[in-house]
C-alpha cells in the first residue's frame, strides 16, 4: 500500500482511502487517519467519481493481476497511477493498450 506515502499524505491534509491484502497494514493506516477498506471494490466505491487510484505494488505479475481486477470495475475518466517500481515500459504498455483507450481510462507511471 505504501504506508509511509499514505501517512505523509494524511499529515498534509489529504483524504486517503487505503487498501492492502495485509489487513494489519490497513488497520495501521486507519491509525494514521486514513480510511481503510478490505477489498478493491470497497476502495473503488469509497472514492468520488473521476477516481484517481495510486497503486504501490511491487513490479511483476501482481500489478497485472490488480490492473485486470480494476479494469472490471473502472469507469470512463478514471485514472490509475502505477507508483510501484514497475519498469516504465510496463506502465506504457498498459497506458497504450487498446482496451484502456476505448474505455477512456488512463494509466500513468510517474517515471514513464
Amino acid at each position: 500500500m505504501g504506508f509511509n506515502f499514505v501517512s505523509n499524505l494524511v499529515k498534509h491534509g489529504h483524504t486517503v482511502v487505503g487498501y492492502d491484502i495485509n489487513e494489519t497494514l490497513v488497520e495501521a493506516i486507519k491509525g494514521e487517519g486514513a480510511q481503510g477498506v478490505s477489498t478493491l471494490q470497497d476502495l473503488y466505491t469509497a472514492l468520488p467519481e473521476k477516481r484517481v487510484l495510486w497503486l504501490m505494488i511491487p513490479a511483476g505479475p501482481l500489478i497485472d493481476i490488480v490492473m485486470e481486477q480494476l479494469l472490471a470495475i473502472m469507469q470512463a475518466g478514471d485514472v490509475v497511477i502505477d507508483g510501484g517500481n514497475s519498469h516504465y515500459k510496463d506502465s506504457l504498455a498498459w497506458r497504450f493498450s487498446g482496451h484502456l483507450g476505448r474505455r477512456r481510462l488512463f494509466v500513468h507511471g510517474p517515471g514513464g
